[in-house]
């Protein structure tokens, strides 16, 4: 189906804005392999649980101290910056080490 999106929107006699509701019905999107990691981050429910709790573990190694993890989480909730792609290196950062435990 995919394929067949960009057949069709590559055809310069087909103008693709009156496709696009055909293209939502089918569940077929342009940017479907994006995730906006800032927004999810702030308003998933799902994710900000498991990102937290993987934060709040890293914060009890003391590993790193002299980051202010509670900080940079909240400055990201606040939208005073965007700091979504650190959060998640941070979270994959607490799973490998945990990871490493078992």
């Amino acid at each position: 189906m995919n394929g067949l999106r960009r057949r069709i929107d590559n055809n310069p006699s087909i103008k693709i804005e009156m496709l696009n509701p055909i293209w939502e019905l089918f569940g077929i999107y342009r940017d479907l392999k994006y995730i906006d990691y800032n927004t999810a981050l702030r308003e998933r429910q799902d994710l900000k649980s498991v990102v937290m709790e993987n934060l709040q573990d890293l914060k009890e190694r003391g590993i790193l101290h002299w980051l202010d993890i509670d900080a940079i989480w909240f400055d990201h909730q606040k939208k005073r910056a965007s700091h979504g792609v650190a959060l998640l290196i941070l979270n994959a950062l607490e799973i490998s080490l945990k990871a490493d435990e078992a």
